[in-house]
């Protein structure tokens, strides 16, 4: 793999996009996408969701990573449960 494909490779990781699509975006192979990511490749995101860049506070944030530590979780896994369960059970004028 060339280097410029190396550098894409990790750019287009970086944003979300899917190891196959990243070798179809670029014609290398799958097996290149995942040697030159060496594991880097952000997972996946399921059918039917879509990624959620959200601007946090430093303090708010190191709140949520206390949290998650607390419930022995990932800060983004519980931010993902708190946003759906405020969806999923009508909380938004609770919550703001």
């Amino acid at each position: 793999m060339l280097n410029s494909e190396a550098f894409w490779t990790g750019y287009y990781a970086a944003q979300y996009e899917r190891p196959d699509g990243i070798a179809s975006r670029l014609g290398v192979s799958l097996a290149d996408v995942e040697a030159v990511s060496m594991g880097y490749v952000r997972p996946m995101v399921p059918a039917g969701y879509r990624l959620l860049t959200v601007d946090l506070a430093a303090k708010h944030r190191t709140r949520m990573a206390a949290e998650a530590k607390a419930r022995g979780i990932y800060m983004p896994d519980l931010a993902s449960l708190t946003l759906q369960a405020v969806a999923r059970d009508n909380l938004f004028a609770a919550v703001l």
